[in-house]
Order: structure tokens, then sequence, then C-alpha cells
């Protein structure tokens, strides 16, 4: 497998990832339809691009001639899990991929760039009672953050998805938020939704409202999500509650 000449120069080091020199920018891959705009950064010297799961099967990952333009992976899902192209992956990746737990076998055995990824040293980056991780996202965020990366660009992040938007998409905006109040810049595509919330809650109070509940009716309907009867009659009478407790 060729590696672009783009790619940068990265190696395992006693189980730690050394790039020399180091870049201070990194893309982090996701796959919706803002992904493209990686391709304007693919020649650039400046930036890392980490993928992850089976971004090999899309165009994006490779350049012009065929050649990966990656320059780490992320696989962290149980082996048990994994369909067979994901595995055959884990054994033939020629970049550093990072792994849940190295000590969990492959068939054939992990790549010699397989690292496992260092959960413990990223939580202890915030004084967090309980640690909060819903998407290999937020690991990605959390290690570029350990490694001092001055600028992270997420791209490929609109959450679609009920999983992606309930789950995912605060956990990416926690590590996002995080991220900036260190003073590491952040950036997506223009045509990002990321985050997007176009009305400022309590100013453009009914504007706001309305965006909200088209969005929420988007995200049930388009999935096949229909309010049961008791759902509805719950829902009723906690706003009925809410509405005697206003008047009281």
């Amino acid at each position: 497998m060729i590696l672009s000449p783009y790619n940068a120069p990265t190696r395992v080091v006693d189980g730690r990832v050394v790039c020399e020199p180091r870049r201070k920018k990194v893309i982090l891959m996701a796959f919706s339809w803002t992904a493209g705009a990686v391709q304007a950064f693919q020649a650039s010297p400046d930036y890392e691009i980490w993928w992850l799961n089976h971004g090999y099967c899309m165009s994006l990952a490779w350049d012009d001639d065929k050649r990966l333009r990656a320059d780490r992976w992320f696989e962290l899902h149980p082996v048990r899990v994994q369909p067979q192209n994901d595995l055959t992956w884990l054994h033939v990746c020629p970049v550093p991929i990072y792994v849940l737990d190295m000590n969990d076998p492959v068939p054939g055995g992990y790549s010699p760039t397989a690292v496992q990824f260092p959960r413990e040293a990223c939580e202890n980056l915030v004084g967090m009672r309980e640690p909060f991780w819903a998407c290999t996202f937020s690991y990605q965020i959390a290690l570029a953050i350990l490694e001092g990366f001055e600028e992270i660009m997420l791209v490929g992040f609109d959450f679609a998805t009920p999983r992606e938007w309930l789950f995912e998409r605060p956990n990416v905006l926690f590590w996002a938020g995080f991220a900036a109040g260190r003073g590491i810049k952040l950036t997506w595509p223009q045509e990002s939704t990321i985050f997007s919330h176009p009305y400022a809650y309590g100013y453009d109070y009914e504007p706001e409202i309305d965006w909200c509940k088209r969005g929420v009716d988007w995200l049930t309907t388009s999935w096949g999500y229909v309010e049961t009867p008791e759902a509805k009659a719950k829902r009723l009478e906690r706003e009925h509650k809410i509405q005697e407790a206003i008047i009281r």
C-alpha cells in the first residue's frame, strides 16, 4: 500500500505515536456530506489527517494517484463486533492505528503500527468525576488536546441519526468547547451544521422555539418515530404541571 507524500512522518515508538517534525494542525474526518472539504487540505504540509472505522472505503481517504492520505487511524470497537473487512484493516493498516485493547486478539495479528489508545491520559485532562465518552470523535479531540495541537478542524461532522444527534453530538460539543477553552482554534466547513443554532435562546424567543421544534420533528419523522398515545399523555401531564407551578 502506497502512502501519500503529503502524509506526516508518524511512527510508533514505545507504544505511542511520534511525529517529527510536529504538525500543529489536525483534521478529524467524519462521514457526512461536508467531508469533501478535506480535499482542499490533502496536499498541505501543515495538517495531519485522522480517519476512523471504515473510512478506507471512501475515495476521500486516497489522493488522485490512489495513495493513502491519512496520518493516523482510529478503530475503537471491540474485536468481536468487527466485520471481516475491518479485521483485515486492523491487520494491514500502514499508518498508526489506535485500538481499544492490544490484548484483544485479531486474526492474523495487529498491524505493526497498532497502538493502544491512551484513554486514562485523556481523562486526566479534565477534573470530571465520571468519564464522558460517547463516540470516537470525542476520543480524537481529547487526544489532539493532549498532544498540544493548536488547531482542530472538524470535517464531515453533520449528525443525522437519533444516536448521533442525542448522544454523540453533545459529547463532541463538550470536548470541542473544552478545546476552545484551552485556546485551541476550532475550524469547520462553512456548510457544516455541527455548531448550527441560528437563533439565540431567549433573545429570539419564538423563532428559536420554532427552529428547535422543526428539528425535532424532522429527526423523528425521518427515522419513522411516532409519539405513542401513552407518551403523549405523559408529555401533556408534565406540561400541565409546569403551568400549574407557574400560576401558583
